[in-house]
C-alpha cells in the first residue's frame, strides 16, 4: 500500500510538472516516455485501479483512464481471464461510488471504458452488461448515470470502429435491436413522468383566443386532429434537473434513431412526448443565452488545476455530454433536440407499410409547430418572431422541411389527410421571413427540391398536366414573384447592398452572386412549369430597367474625344444604380428563358419567344455599344492586327446578326455608333465583347440561324485568325489576347458538339485552322496562359476522339495498350488502392476508391478471384495462414457492385482487426 502511495504522488507530480507553463518541451517528451512506459507494463492497470480511487487530480484520472482504454481496446485478446474478471468488476463499482464526485467528462470517460467492455465480451463473458445500464435507468436517484451509459452504449456498439471483426459487429447490432423495444419504452415512460409531473395543466384553465394559444390557431389545417388538442396545452414548468434529464432522454432517443429501422416500436405515445418537448424552441422567451452550458463540476478538488484546461474529448463518452450538466439548461435545447430526434426518424427512406400511418402523423404535428412559428400577433411579426428564436432550433426546423419535400413528399402529397396546398402556404412564409440569410438560402434549397419533384410528377402524368399544374399556379406564381423581387434592388435594395460582392468563397462566387444564382435557379425551374406566365411577369420589368438604361444617350456629353454621363443629383444616381443593377440579374433571368421557347414548343410561343430574342439580341449589340463609348479609352494605346481585323469583319457580321430580329431601327443606330468610333478605338474590350456576343448567339441560337448564317461567320473567323494575327495578339496584348482566343475556341467547340451532320462540313478547315495556326502560338505561349492550354487539351481531345472514330487503322494500338494494362498493371493498380483503404490515407475517398477496385476487377473476374486475391493475401504481413484463410472464405465470389464493395470493407475491416490483435499479444504467447 505504501508504495502504490508513493507511486500515486509522484505520478500527481509529473502530472502537475507536465502541464505547468514554466515546463520545458524536452522534459514533457521525457515525463511522456516514463508514462507510456509504466502504461505498457503488465499489471498497470491495478495501480491505475488504486489511481482512480484514491486521488482527486484530474490529469492522474484521465491518465489511469486512458491506460484501462487502451488495454480494453488494444490488448484485451491477451488479458488473463481472471484479470478480465476483476476489471469487469471493480470498474462498475467505482462508477458508482465516484460518479457524483468527479467532473463530468471523468465520468464520461469511465462509462466509456465500461461500454468498451461491454463492446468485446457481452453476453458471452459480461452477460448483465446490458441489464446493469437498464436497472440504473429505472433508479430514480441513477437515472442519470444510466442515460450517459446507455447513449455511450449506442454509440459505442451500434457504429464501431475498426477494431471489431465485421461479424463481431453484426452480432452487437443484432443485440442491441432486441434491446430497443424495452429500451424505448422506459425513455417514452421518463418523457411522459416528468411532462405530466411538471404539467400545469391541472391548475391553469384553458388558454383564451386571444392568447393565439387556442384550438382555433390550427384553422383548417388539422381540423379535428386528435393531436390538436394535446399540442395546444401549455408547456410544462420544469426545473433545472429535470430539464437536464430529459435533454439525456432526448439524445439518447437522437442516437438510437439514427441506427435503428423504423418499426412499431416507436410508438406513437413517444412520437407526442417529442412533439411536447419539440414546442420549448417554439417559445420566443427561451431564446438561448451564451455561456449557459458550465459544468457545476467544475471546480478541481486539490486546488491546483482547472478541468478548462483538460477538454473532454470524443472518446470521453457521450458526444454532448458536457452540455448536459449545467449551472442552468436553456429550455430551447429540449426543443433543439426533439426536432433532432424528428429529423433522425424522417432522414429514412426506407419506410414500411405499417410506419407509414405514424410517419402521417409526424407530419400533422410538425407542421403544427410550423404554424406556430409563422403566427402572427399584435406584438409580433412573423419576422420578427423567427428573429428572437434560438438560431439552432430554426436550424433543424428548417431541416426537418427539407428532409421532408426530398424524402416522404411523394408518399404524403396525395393523401387527403395532407393539405399539401396549405403546407406550400406555410413555407412560403416561413422562407420570405427567415431573418438571416443563410435561413434564406436553406429555405429556396427546399423550394428547388419541391419544384424538382412537381416536374418530376408532371413528366409522368402528361395527361393530367393542366389539373396538376392548376393545383399548385397559385404558389407558384406568388413564388417567382416574390424570388424576383428578393433580388431587385428597388425593392430590397438596404439588404441587397449588406451582401459581400468582392470576396470570393470556395467556389470562386461572392456572397451576392451565389445569392442571384440560387435565386435564379428557383425562378428558372418555375419558369419551366410556367413558361408563359414567367414571361410575362418577367418582361414588364426587364422593360422598364431596359428603357432606362437605352435613354441613357440623352445624357452623355461629348468633350472633344472624350465622353462623359452628365448625372449628378444624388436621387437620381441611386435610382441609376439600382435600376442598372436590376438589368443585370433581369437579363439573366431573361436569359434561362431561351431554352422554353425553342425546339418542338417554338412555335406554339413563337411570339414571345420573338419578342425575348428582340431585347435580347438588341442589349447584346448596345453592350458593344457601351464598351465602344463609355470606356474613355478612346484615341489610347494601339491595336493589334487580330482586333482589327476582328473589328472590320464583325461589323459585317453584326448586320446579319442584326436581321434576324426584323427590327434593322436599333440595330442600325447601333451599327452607327460602332462605325463613329472605327477609325480612333481601342478596339480590344470591344473584340472580347463582340466574341463573347457571338459565344452567346452560337449557343443559344445556332439551329435557328441556319447552316448558311453559321457558315459565313466560320469562314470569317477562319479567315481572321491566321498564325501571325494570332501571335501578335497574344503576345502583344497578354491577357486580353488570350481572351479573345478562350472564346474563339469555345465557339469552335460549340459547332463541331452539335449532333448530326448539320454542321459537318466544318470540320475539315476547323482541323486545318486549330493544328496549323493555333496550336503552334498556344504551345509557344502557355505557360503564360495556363487556362488557355487547358481549354486547348480539351479541344485536342474532343478531335483525338473524332481521329479514332474516323481511322480504323488506330484502334488495334489502343486494343495492344489495354491488353497490356490487363497483363503488367491492372493487379498493381488494384493492390495499391486496396492499400490505400487500409492505410486510410485517403478516408474522404473511400466509396470512389471501392468502385474504382470494382471497375478494375470486373474486367476479368475470374483473374481477379483465383489469381489476384491469393497472391494479395499470402503477401498480407501480420495475419497467420488462419487468418488469411477466414479472408479468403469471407470474401463472397458475387459480382454486382453492392455485393463486391461490402466484401471489399469486410476485407479491409478484418484485416485491421487482426493486425491490431496480432500486435496486442504478449510475446510468446502461442496461438492455437
Amino acid at each position: 500500500m505504501a508504495s502504490e502511495e508513493t507511486s500515486l504522488r509522484a505520478l500527481e507530480g509529473l502530472m502537475t510538472e507536465f502541464f505547468h507553463s514554466c515546463t520545458t518541451n524536452e522534459r514533457k517528451r521525457e515525463i511522456e516516455e516514463l508514462l507510456n512506459n509504466f502504461a505498457q507494463q503488465t499489471g498497470a492497470w491495478r495501480h491505475c485501479l488504486f489511481f482512480l480511487s484514491n486521488t482527486r487530480n484530474e490529469y492522474v484520472m484521465m491518465y489511469s483512464l486512458t491506460v484501462f482504454e487502451n488495454l480494453v481496446n488494444k490488448m484485451w485478446i491477451g488479458v488473463a481471464s481472471q484479470d478480465k474478471m476483476e476489471i469487469r468488476s471493480c470498474l462498475p463499482k467505482l462508477l458508482l461510488a465516484q460518479h457524483k464526485l468527479v467532473p463530468y467528462f471523468i465520468r464520461n470517460k469511465l462509462c466509456k471504458v465500461i461500454v468498451d467492455i461491454g463492446r468485446q465480451d457481452w453476453p458471452m463473458f459480461y452477460h448483465d452488461f446490458f441489464t446493469n445500464t437498464l436497472q440504473l435507468i429505472q433508479s430514480p436517484a441513477l437515472s442519470l448515470l444510466g442515460l450517459v451509459m446507455l447513449k455511450t452504449t449506442s454509440e459505442e456498439l451500434a457504429c464501431p470502429r475498426e477494431d471489431l471483426s465485421v461479424s463481431r459487429k453484426d452480432e452487437l447490432r443484432k443485440l442491441l435491436l432486441e434491446q430497443v423495444p424495452t429500451v424505448l419504452g422506459l425513455l417514452t415512460g421518463i418523457l411522459e413522468t416528468y411532462w405530466d409531473k411538471h404539467s400545469v395543466i391541472a391548475s391553469t384553465p384553458p388558454p383564451s383566443p386571444t392568447s393565439g394559444e387556442s384550438v382555433e390557431l390550427l384553422g383548417n389545417l388539422f381540423q379535428g386532429s386528435q393531436y390538436s388538442k394535446l399540442l395546444c396545452q401549455p408547456m410544462a414548468a420544469l426545473d433545472n434537473e429535470s430539464q437536464q434529464l430529459c435533454c439525456l432522454v432526448l439524445e439518447c432517443l437522437a442516437h438510437l434513431f439514427s441506427w435503428i429501422p423504423l418499426s412499431t416500436s416507436i410508438t406513437p405515445t413517444l412520437l407526442a412526448s417529442i412533439f411536447h418537448f419539440a414546442r420549448f424552441g417554439c417559445d420566443i422567451r427561451t431564446k438561448a443565452k451564451t455561456g449557459c452550458f458550465i459544468s457545476s463540476n467544475s471546480s478541481s478538488s486539490n486546488g491546483q488545476l482547472n478541468p478548462g484546461t483538460m477538454p473532454p474529448t470524443s472518446n470521453g463518452g457521450g458526444r454532448n455530454g458536457e452540455q448536459t450538466e449545467g449551472s442552468k439548461v436553456d429550455r430551447a435545447r429540449l426543443g433543439v433536440l426533439a426536432m433532432t430526434c424528428v429529423n433522425e426518424l424522417v432522414s429514412k427512406n426506407c419506410v414500411p407499410m405499417d410506419f407509414e400511418e405514424y410517419l402521417l402523423r409526424m407530419f400533422q404535428q410538425t407542421f403544427f409547430l410550423l404554424q406556430r412559428l409563422t403566427r402572427e400577433n399584435n406584438t409580433h411579426t412573423v419576422k420578427t418572431r423567427l428573429q428572437e428564436l434560438d438560431e439552432s432550433y430554426l436550424e433543424k426546423f428548417t431541416d426537418f422541411l427539407r428532409l421532408f419535400v426530398s424524402v416522404h413528399l411523394r408518399r404524403i402529397e396525395s393523401s387527403p389527410q395532407f393539405p399539401i396546398v396549405e403546407f406550400l402556404g406555410l413555407l412560403f412564409k416561413y422562407t420570405f421571413n427567415q431573418p438571416t440569410h443563410e435561413g434564406y438560402f436553406a429555405c429556396l434549397d427546399i423550394w428547388s427540391v419541391f419544384l424538382d419533384f412537381l416536374t418530376t410528377k408532371i413528366k409522368s402524368r402528361l395527361a393530367d398536366r393542366e389539373s396538376v399544374l392548376n393545383r399548385y399556379k397559385d404558389a407558384l406564381v406568388l413564388l417567382l414573384r416574390e424570388v424576383l423581387n428578393r433580388i431587385q434592388f428597388r425593392y430590397n435594395q438596404a439588404q441587397l447592398e449588406e451582401l459581400d460582392d468582392e470576396t470570393l468563397d470556395d467556389d470562386l462566387q461572392t456572397e451576392w452572386q451565389r445569392y442571384l444564382r440560387q435565386s435564379l435557379e428557383v425562378v428558372a425551374k418555375v419558369m419551366e412549369l410556367l413558361p408563359s406566365h414567367a414571361f410575362t411577369t418577367l418582361f414588364p420589368v426587364l422593360q422598364d430597367n431596359l428603357d432606362v438604361y437605352l435613354g441613357l444617350q440623352q445624357f452623355i456629353v461629348t468633350t472633344g474625344t472624350s465622353r462623359r454621363l452628365n448625372i449628378s443629383a444624388e436621387n437620381d444616381c441611386r435610382r441609376l444604380h439600382c435600376s442598372l443593377r436590376d438589368l443585370s440579374s433581369l437579363l439573366q433571368a431573361v436569359g434561362r428563358l431561351a431554352e422554353h421557347f425553342i425546339g418542338e414548343v417554338f412555335a406554339a410561343r413563337f411570339n414571345d419567344a420573338l419578342a425575348v430574342v428582340e431585347r435580347r439580341l438588341a442589349w447584346l449589340l448596345e453592350r458593344v455599344c457601351h464598351c465602344c463609348s463609355l470606356s474613355g479609352k478612346f484615341g489610347h494605346g494601339s491595336s493589334s492586327m487580330l482586333d482589327k481585323a476582328l473589328h472590320t469583319n464583325m461589323l459585317k457580321m453584326f448586320r446579319t446578326a442584326g436581321s434576324v430580329t426584323k427590327k434593322t431601327g436599333r440595330t442600325v443606330e447601333v451599327m452607327e455608333t460602332i462605325r463613329w468610333h472605327e477609325e480612333s478605338s481601342n478596339f480590344s474590350d470591344v473584340t472580347d465583347e463582340m466574341l463573347a456576343f457571338f459565344l452567346t448567339l452560337f449557343q443559344a441560337l445556332r439551329v435557328q440561324m441556319g447552316v448558311a448564317f453559321t457558315g459565313q461567320i466560320i469562314q470569317t473567323f477562319l479567315g481572321m485568325f491566321t498564325r501571325e494575327q494570332l501571335a501578335a495578339s497574344i503576345l502583344q496584348e497578354g491577357s486580353a489576347g488570350c481572351r479573345v482566343v478562350q472564346k474563339f475556341l469555345k465557339i469552335l467547340q460549340v459547332v463541331v458538339q452539335e449532333p448530326g451532320q448539320a454542321f459537318k462540313p466544318f470540320l475539315p478547315s476547323i482541323l486545318s485552322l486549330c493544328m496549323e495556326q493555333v496550336y503552334p502560338v498556344v504551345a509557344e505561349v502557355s505557360w503564360r496562359s495556363p487556362i488557355l492550354s487547358f481549354i486547348w487539351c480539351l479541344f485536342l481531345f474532343a478531335f483525338g476522339l473524332i481521329s479514332i472514330l474516323k481511322r480504323k487503322t488506330v484502334q488495334k494500338p489502343g486494343e495492344d495498350i489495354r491488353k497490356l494494362f490487363r497483363t503488367s498493371m491492372l493487379f498493381h493498380f488494384i493492390n495499391v488502392l486496396v492499400q490505400v483503404l487500409l492505410h486510410k490515407s485517403h478516408d474522404l475517398l473511400q466509396e470512389e476508391i471501392t468502385v474504382a477496385i470494382y471497375n478494375m476487377a470486373c474486367v476479368d473476374f475470374d483473374a481477379f478471384f483465383s489469381a489476384f486475391m491469393p497472391e494479395f493475401l499470402n503477401g498480407c504481413q501480420g495475419v497467420d495462414a488462419s487468418q488469411r484463410s477466414v479472408l479468403a472464405r469471407n470474401f463472397k465470389l458475387e459480382r454486382d457492385l453492392p455485393s463486391f464493395t461490402q466484401s471489399v470493407q469486410r476485407l479491409v475491416n478484418d484485416l485491421r482487426y487482426y493486425r491490431l490483435c496480432n500486435s496486442s499479444l504478449p510475446t510468446g504467447t502461442i496461438k492455437l
